[in-house]
């Protein structure tokens, strides 16, 4: 299946950019990461909120598996890496998040996960 791709990005008003765009053979996938309100950064200056689209967006590379168990895989994956940074993962205020929409297409279907706010068009 050829297909032909185009994007479009565009880079909302804060100084940091917690977004990420992964496009690999049939799955597309944009992450929307969210900082928590106490505003983790690590020594490189990356906030939670981007740490976790990182991570969510590293996760569905592998683009093996369902698409819900690649969210799991990532989920999971985040929660660990708060829990080295020292984040508390029971505190709402401290936990980081990435919101996220994926389409995978194969010949005859369309498979998607939208666990969160982003749509789908």
């Amino acid at each position: 299946m050829k297909l032909k791709i185009q994007k479009i990005y565009s880079q909302g008003s804060r100084k940091i950019n917690e977004d990420e765009l992964l496009i690999k053979d049939n799955l597309f996938a944009v992450f929307d990461g969210a900082t928590s309100l106490v505003g983790f950064k690590n020594k490189q200056g990356k906030t939670g909120g981007k740490i976790a689209a990182e991570i969510a967006k590293n996760i569905f590379t592998k683009n093996s598996g369902s698409l819900k168990n690649l969210a799991i895989q990532a989920n999971n994956k985040i929660r660990v890496a708060m829990i080295e940074c020292g984040i508390n993962a029971n505190n709402k205020e401290e936990i980081w998040s990435a919101g996220f929409a994926a389409v995978r297409i194969k010949k005859r279907s369309l498979n998607f996960i939208k666990p969160g706010e982003l749509k789908i068009y």
